[in-house]
């Protein structure tokens, strides 16, 4: 008889735990997707990159799990965009990774499986400032080459 409830005890605390445990972890990718969710390009970041003596404007159009980034160049009228310019725009969504290491852990193991179940992808178009799309680069975040060390963490 008090086996049975040694045994009965430890399930109800192995199920207490374990369940807690599974609330957390569906909390923290919760919160990861609401964040992902609210990204948006407010009045307050349009004046910071305005005052930033950069030539550039932008906007952020939030299809969640597709985040799409408008740049429009100020300065730039030409129809080509320089090699350079494209090789860094490439990088952009790659670098969304790199900003979650430093984290607290759960939240970055819940932003990594938020990232991969969703598939979330960020989108950069680049326009000259006739408001011309010159460049377009689509980046699915967990296929970057540094996801894997993020899900490591």
């Amino acid at each position: 008889m008090n086996i049975k409830f040694v045994v009965g005890g430890l399930l109800v605390i192995a199920g207490l735990f374990f369940g807690t445990e599974k609330y957390w972890e569906h909390t923290f990718q919760q919160q990861a997707r609401d964040n992902l969710k609210q990204l948006h390009m407010d009045a307050q970041t349009k004046q910071r990159l305005e005052n930033s003596g950069l030539p550039i404007s932008g906007d952020i159009l939030n299809q969640y799990p597709n985040i799409i980034t408008y740049m429009k160049l100020t300065t730039l009228a030409d129809d080509q965009l320089p090699t350079q310019i494209q090789t860094h725009v490439q990088q952009l969504g790659c670098m969304q990774v790199d900003l979650l290491k430093g984290q607290e852990p759960d939240l970055v193991n819940a932003y990594a499986v938020v990232l991969e179940e969703d598939q979330v992808a960020y989108t950069y178009t680049i326009q000259n400032k006739f408001g011309k799309a010159l460049f377009e680069h689509k980046q699915i975040l967990a296929d970057c080459p540094n996801f894997m060390a993020l899900r490591q963490l």
